[in-house]
């Protein structure tokens, strides 16, 4: 037999074994502690204002010192298919309070909209471990200082619109049902321009620590 042909017929047999092992054999096994790739988050919490500069000057003068309030915070992570403890997403967080003095109120309510850049460690069982995430966005702060006059109500009302910037540390339970119930706490700086009568402007700088708990799907 000439030499090419006994060179092809190891190389044929050795191209049919190759097509016949299932393709699901030839990947990687999905990990146990993988969660799925999307992720999406809804979490409740309480948040506790720092105020600094302009603003904390604002509502110590007025006599107000806004403390925080209750959060809402959703939102959702795309795990990568080839780094899958790396994900890619976006979430929107509101906090909503308000402080009595008398017969007036000051309401401060800042939301903060953020793409997220998060990391998942697993720990524990199934797919539960730890979140971790890095959140830069717009935070919109409206306030509105309300004060009973007689039989009317003076409204004042101030917004603002600026950068925001926040991490997240969490850890997320896997029970074994379609979600898990997770607990964080996330802390975010923001720095907030308001426009003020006759054209002059402002900057509210303001930090917000904030305790978190809900569920992942």
């Amino acid at each position: 037999m000439p030499m090419s042909h006994r060179l092809t017929i190891p190389a044929l047999a050795l191209l049919a074994t190759a097509t016949a092992i299932p393709a699901s054999a030839a990947e990687p096994e999905n990990q146990p502690n993988i969660p799925s790739r999307t992720r999406g988050h809804a979490q409740v919490g309480l948040a506790i204002f720092d105020r600094s500069g302009t603003l904390a000057a604002e509502t110590d003068a007025r006599g107000f010192a806004p403390f925080g309030g209750g959060t809402l915070r959703l939102g959702f992570v795309h795990n990568l298919g080839s780094a899958p403890w790396l994900g890619f997403g976006g979430g929107v967080r509101g906090t909503f309070g308000n402080s009595r003095r008398g017969d007036e109120e000051y309401f401060f309510n800042p939301i903060f909209t953020s793409a997220t850049v998060a990391g998942f460690i697993p720990l524990g069982p199934g797919s539960s471990g730890r979140n971790l995430a890095l959140d830069v966005g717009m935070t919109n702060a409206l306030a509105k200082r309300r004060r009973q006059l007689g039989d009317g109500t003076e409204i004042f009302h101030e917004y603002g619109i600026g950068p925001g910037l926040g991490w997240l540390v969490g850890y997320r339970l896997d029970l074994g049902v379609a979600t898990a119930p997770t607990v964080s706490v996330q802390y975010s700086r923001h720095w907030v321009g308001v426009e003020e009568n006759g054209g002059t402007s402002k900057t509210w700088a303001l930090g917000t620590t904030v305790l978190l708990l809900g569920m992942e799907l």
